[in-house]
């Protein structure tokens, strides 16, 4: 059983600098600007960077925001399961099916709210403080007609996949 009908198809939204727009941009500084931009670029158009420092930026946002929000999201499902004692019982039997199912259902809600919750954490502090990120912005000097330009190709992307996964949705039940 996956949650992943109600949450996943959205999920892009939310992270991957996808909820940055114009007027993000606009008031930033011009160092944020600088980093937001190209943050932007390396999550939604990646071949517009050098081979080299995209996989040197992809290795430092998996170490300071994916494996930090998957730790603190296991550590969730870990205490919200501990902290739910015991099993569902009535006078006569205890029901592990549904036990089991309670937790399940459980873990699953727990873990898709702390991921989100921990990734937009993470990642604003990752976009915001990371020195490396600043040296690459003022290195690739992204403009706001750059960023114009990705968040077209990046809207086109996400809409092209999401027609062909409806499309293969249609498809696969006829």
């Amino acid at each position: 059983m996956s949650l992943s009908g109600f949450f996943l198809p959205q999920k892009h939204k939310t992270r991957h600098g996808f909820y940055l727009n114009h007027d993000n941009l606009m008031l930033a500084t011009e160092d944020e600007r600088k980093r937001l931009i190209l943050y932007f670029i390396l999550s939604q158009v990646p071949e517009k960077i050098d081979p080299e420092d995209r996989e040197f930026l992809w290795t430092l946002k998996s170490k300071a925001v994916t494996n930090p929000e998957k730790i603190f999201s296991i550590s969730c499902v870990c205490a919200a399961l501990l902290s739910r004692g015991g099993s569902i019982k009535s006078r006569i039997k205890t029901h592990r099916a549904a036990s089991i199912a309670l937790k399940a259902g459980l873990g699953l809600i727990t873990y898709y709210f702390a991921s989100s919750l921990s990734f937009g954490l993470f990642e604003s502090y990752f976009v915001a403080h990371n020195p490396q990120l600043g040296v690459l912005g003022n290195k690739y000097n992204f403009t706001v007609y750059d960023f114009a330009q990705a968040k077209k190709e990046s809207i086109l992307r996400s809409l092209s996949k999401e027609l062909t996964t409806d499309s293969n949705k249609l498809n696969y039940s006829a």
